[in-house]
């Protein structure tokens, strides 16, 4: 190899040489990119010990357990109405009727024709036995009776629609029309609750209902009328979520209707919550849904507990007992007036930033 080509390749050597040595220096000096974890809206709870038998009392209103709006099925002018608003009626009393002239007339041509396609027919029946028509012949005769039959149904039933009649026992609190006014089918005449029960509706807080699996509840009405007694309530409906502005839980109670006072819709009511500790319960636990707990790699049982001053996490062993009703008992662990996170809780990671879910 001559010099020059050897001092050619000494030259690449050393600069490849440098190169690297400079790149190794780069990657060195670097800082891995920081990894920013996201602010994670979670769902929590505030920790506190069973506090034994508890009593609550709350704001409700009544409503009637029944509200339908009673209509016609045809179009007509009314000529009669015999209830006014506020009036109590009986189930199948008559609530108002149209003018059913025009419809007893087509009833009644319906009803000719029918009359005639059923003569047609059994004359068609006696000749088809004497061979004296084919069965195509009775066949067309069977279809024009059949036709005629329906048209007759329809206009039966046209006519008995012009009446109005009460579905159920209960009070007109509206009444939206007035005698001899055109009035179309579906149109709104009156209002009618029944008032056989009473519903009362009321607003639980979130944090009431959170502990309702911890008690048997018992619920009563109490009326200005009559405030030394306590009417018993039934749930028949309860809001699977909460308002997300006022953070209550709507229930719907009902009740037969109290006798020696009237009660109607729109009036105030004090709801009583009487809840008895359930004995397998001890009151030195805590009880959290199930949906709070992890485990970690050795297997032992975690929540993530709420640092509200940098609003972090932080990972914290419990010892847990029974499960009921999708609840745990946490026996040692956790302290009174600790948050916890109770949902995606196997999104969150160590120290991470978070905000209470819906703020």
């Amino acid at each position: 190899m001559s010099k020059k080509k050897l001092k050619r390749v000494i030259i690449v050597l050393a600069v490849t040489i440098g190169l690297i040595i400079i790149a190794q220096i780069i990657k060195a000096t670097q800082k891995e990119p920081e990894i920013v974890l996201p602010v994670r809206p979670v769902k929590v709870m505030e920790l506190s010990l069973n506090e034994g038998d508890f009593t609550r009392t709350y704001p409700g209103v009544v409503k009637a357990s029944q509200i339908v709006e009673l209509t016609f099925e045809v179009n007509g002018r009314i000529n009669e109405m015999p209830v006014v608003e506020g009036e109590t009626v009986e189930e199948g009393d008559l609530i108002a009727r149209l003018d059913p002239t025009d419809y007893v007339n087509r009833r009644d041509a319906a009803r000719a024709q029918y009359d005639t396609a059923q003569s047609n027919l059994d004359r068609s029946k006696s000749l088809y036995e004497r061979d004296m028509i084919s069965q195509v012949e009775l066949e067309t005769r069977q279809a024009t009776f059949d036709v005629n039959m329906a048209d007759f149904n329809i206009a039966q039933k046209a006519v008995d629609d012009t009446y109005i009649y009460a579905p159920f026992a209960g009070v007109i609190s509206a009444r939206y029309v007035d005698l001899h006014e055109q009035v179309q089918s579906q149109q709104a005449i009156m209002t009618l609750e029944d008032l056989t029960d009473i519903d009362v509706t009321i607003n639980i807080p979130e944090k009431t209902v959170r502990h309702f699996n911890k008690y048997r509840v018992n619920v009563f009405a109490i009326f200005d009328q009559d405030k030394e007694k306590q009417y018993v309530l039934k749930v028949k409906e309860f809001s699977s979520a909460p308002d997300p502005q006022t953070k209550t839980y709507k229930a719907t109670l009902t009740m037969e209707r109290p006798e020696g006072f009237n009660v109607f819709p729109g009036m105030a009511v004090k709801v009583l919550l009487d809840g008895e500790l359930k004995a397998e319960i001890p009151e030195d636990v805590f009880i959290i849904p199930a949906s709070a707990f992890f485990s970690n790699p050795a297997g032992e049982t975690l929540v993530w507990v709420i640092n509200e001053s940098g609003m972090t996490v932080s990972s914290r062993k419990v010892e847990t007992s029974t499960m009921i009703d999708g609840y745990i008992e946490v026996k040692t662990g956790l302290e009174s007036g600790e948050i916890i996170a109770i949902a995606g809780v196997s999104q969150l990671m160590e120290d991470q930033k978070i905000r209470y879910y819906n703020q």
